[in-house]
């Protein structure tokens, strides 16, 4: 399985590349079309992706981090809280980025909480994310989601 890094550094080069590396690793949910603002849903993305079995969490968060900033101008952490998934400790984040990285031409801000979680070899991400400011029952939905991921 390709690096995450990987996939987000070929997004920055060559859209088509990234379609077909992300779907080797990602799982992509949207919301129902009728559910949309400014023609945009919600929509949920499940990562997983191989690291070294000597990493730990916090080194995967700050991987990511440092990728998403390096290929997107405006990405900004807004909340970053360890928490736990079924006992295993794991980070959340709230993140804004530009929509014109997911949406080339688009204009705005898209707002995403991420649960970031390592289980042994594995680097795990569930996020969701909809038009920033996010309303408040898609911050609740949001958050409610991927607090319930739980490691299979």
């Amino acid at each position: 399985m390709r690096s995450l890094k990987n996939v987000l550094r070929a997004s920055k080069v060559n859209g088509e590349q990234l379609e077909s590396i992300a779907t080797n690793l990602t799982l992509m949910l949207t919301a129902d079309p009728q559910h949309t603002r400014a023609g945009l849903t919600a929509a949920l993305v499940v990562t997983v992706e191989d690291i070294p079995v000597s990493s730990n969490l916090d080194e995967f968060v700050k991987d990511g981090i440092e990728v998403a900033k390096e290929i997107t101008e405006g990405y900004q952490v807004w909340q970053d809280v360890a928490t736990k998934v079924g006992g295993v400790d794991a980070r959340f984040q709230r993140a804004t980025y530009p929509l014109e990285i997911s949406l080339p031409g688009a204009q705005g801000m898209l707002e995403e909480l991420t649960l970031h979680v390592v289980d042994g070899d594995k680097g795990w991400s569930v996020a969701c994310g909809a038009l920033a400011p996010m309303t408040q029952q898609y911050l609740v939905e949001c958050e409610n989601i991927v607090r319930s991921f739980r490691l299979p």
